[in-house]
């Protein structure tokens, strides 16, 4: 069945034809609009200019914008996140489910949104 974990079969009434899967970058669109504002911005870290042979990766800085004074936030991706040992960025953009404040402010189920679908889905643009 192709990796399905047969909802989608489930869900269609006998005898219809199934449809095929929605494409990711709709999947992340709809997310993007369910869930803004929770958008937190990714920013890749600088290399230096001679990486050494055995050093690691430097994961991505993540901020979010605070919702009473709209001031920029730093936070980190939770661990149980599944893109949380992914260090390529695909979007600088991340819908999140959930703020979570222990140690330290951690975004946990996140999504890459695409920049277009911010735009079109993400409330009104403002000029800073």
């Amino acid at each position: 069945d192709g990796g399905s974990d047969g909802v989608a079969l489930a869900l269609t009434p006998p005898g219809e034809r199934r449809l095929s899967p929605p494409e990711p970058a709709l999947l992340a669109a709809l997310l993007c609009a369910a869930l803004f504002p929770q958008v937190a911005i990714a920013s890749a870290p600088q290399q230096p200019k001679r990486v050494k042979e055995n050093t690691q990766q430097e994961k991505p800085k993540f901020r979010i914008r605070d919702a009473a004074n709209g001031e920029p936030v730093k936070v980190k991706m939770h661990p149980s996140s599944v893109f949380s040992s992914d260090l390529g960025l695909s979007s600088p953009y991340f819908a999140y489910q959930e703020l979570v404040s222990t140690t330290q402010l951690y975004i946990r189920d996140v999504t890459p949104v695409p920049p277009l679908a911010l735009v079109l889905f993400g409330g009104t643009l403002e000029k800073e």
